[in-house]
C-alpha cells in the first residue's frame, strides 16, 4: 500500500471510528505520512479531503479532548490544503 492509498483509506473510513485512542493514533500517523511521504503535488488535494472528513466528525464527538485533537488536526490539514508553497 502506498502512503497516498493509506491516506485515502483514512479519508473514507475514519468517520466510522469511535475509539479515542484509535482516532488519535490514525491522525498522528496520517500527519507523519503527509509530512514525510506524500508528494507536494498530492498534498493540497489530500489535505482538503482530510479537512472535509474531519469536519464531519465534529458533530459526533462527545469528548472535549478528542474534539480538540480532531479540530487541531483538521485545521492543520485545512492550512495544508491552501498552502501555496506545495
Amino acid at each position: 500500500m502506498t502512503p497516498k492509498e493509506y491516506v485515502k483509506l483514512v479519508v473514507d473510513n475514519i468517520i466510522h471510528e469511535t475509539d479515542q485512542q484509535t482516532i488519535m493514533y490514525i491522525i498522528t500517523k496520517v500527519n507523519y505520512i503527509m509530512t514525510n511521504f506524500i508528494k507536494n503535488d498530492d498534498k493540497a488535494d489530500l489535505s482538503a479531503e482530510l479537512w472535509n472528513t474531519l469536519k464531519k466528525m465534529f458533530i459526533k464527538i462527545e469528548s472535549t479532548s478528542l474534539f480538540n485533537l480532531v479540530f487541531d488536526s483538521a485545521l492543520g490539514f485545512a492550512i495544508g490544503s491552501s498552502d501555496e508553497t506545495h
